[in-house]
């Protein structure tokens, strides 16, 4: 597990290398377009934690294609990414199904089939860019070094665990601030922030047990196939549907089931995501009749 670790210390270098930047870096990017701070930490923390888990990977001699889930040939790759986006899409349909029958979610008033057609693209096009990063870090080369030197069940629940965290790190909205009081100082604070919501870990925790529940499910995936093809696919559906229902619907406040509401990705991943991603990823384990003990 030293790799484990060594990516939780890489993440909180990285957060400290992006607030002691965010003001140099604000100040060349804003010569040329007007980015807010948070913005600007938030892309400066991915290059410096890229650069690291990049050193990690290349100093221990990690860096190959089969560890970072890469080994399959090209086209098996597609097949399985292909396969794994659609299966990401069927994955969110009951949860869809359930939000707007139980009238936990409504429909907005007005869309069209073109407006339909361009925002799935559009959520599809995120969801592949998020995937690839994510996935070829965590089911990747998280999973690959830790399933060598602890067994393959620490390679799904660890990264897991972080698949769930991060998505509570950095949230634009309790990072911003004023332009004109940006300063060292302040980028450190920005910083600070990031980690914010781990404070009141109770608000958190059903989107937590889903997010983590998913990354079981993307994990059991890649220990099925010997690659990350299907788990980048699989991610990247399910981010293209909760891109769609984000845009086209809105939790209605007085839903007479608020406990199914998410706290996180606009009330959409929470309890019911969990219960439902549970069963699927306890059921895909079951039909894939892969040993996933550590070191079976």
């Amino acid at each position: 597990m030293r790799f484990f670790f060594k990516s939780l210390l890489a993440i909180a270098i990285a957060t400290v290398v992006a607030g002691l930047l965010t003001y140099p870096a604000w100040l060349l990017v804003s010569q040329f377009a007007d980015y807010r701070p948070d913005r600007v930490m938030r892309r400066v923390g991915t290059l410096a934690l890229a650069i690291a888990l990049l050193w990690i990977l290349r100093r221990e001699g990690l860096a190959d294609r089969t560890t970072l889930g890469y080994g399959l040939p090209r086209r098996q790759f597609l097949r399985q990414m292909t396969v794994g986006f659609l299966s990401g899409l069927l994955l969110m349909m009951p949860l869809v199904a359930v939000f707007l029958g139980l009238g936990i979610r409504n429909w907005n008033d007005a869309f069209s089939l073109a407006l339909v057609a361009r925002t799935f693209l559009q959520g599809a096009l995120i969801g592949f860019a998020v995937s690839f990063v994510e996935e070829t870090f965590l089911r990747g080369a998280m999973y690959g070094v830790i399933e060598r030197e602890s067994g393959a069940a620490y390679a799904i629940l660890l990264p897991s665990l972080l698949f769930a965290a991060v998505h509570f790190i950095a949230d634009p909205d309790k990072m911003r601030v004023a332009t004109d009081t940006m300063s060292f100082q302040v980028g450190l604070q920005i910083a600070a922030r990031a980690f914010v919501d781990f404070a009141e870990p109770l608000a958190i925790v059903d989107a937590l047990f889903a997010l983590a529940a998913l990354g079981v499910l993307l994990s059991l995936i890649r220990r099925r196939t010997g690659a990350i093809a299907g788990s980048i696919g699989l991610h990247a559906g399910g981010v293209a549907v909760i891109f769609m229902l984000s845009e086209f619907s809105a939790v209605n406040s007085q839903t007479s089931y608020p406990f199914l509401i998410g706290s996180n990705n606009g009330g959409i991943v929470g309890w019911l995501a969990f219960a439902w991603i549970s069963v699927v990823a306890l059921a895909y384990w079951r039909l894939a009749g892969k040993r996933i003990a550590a070191g079976g």
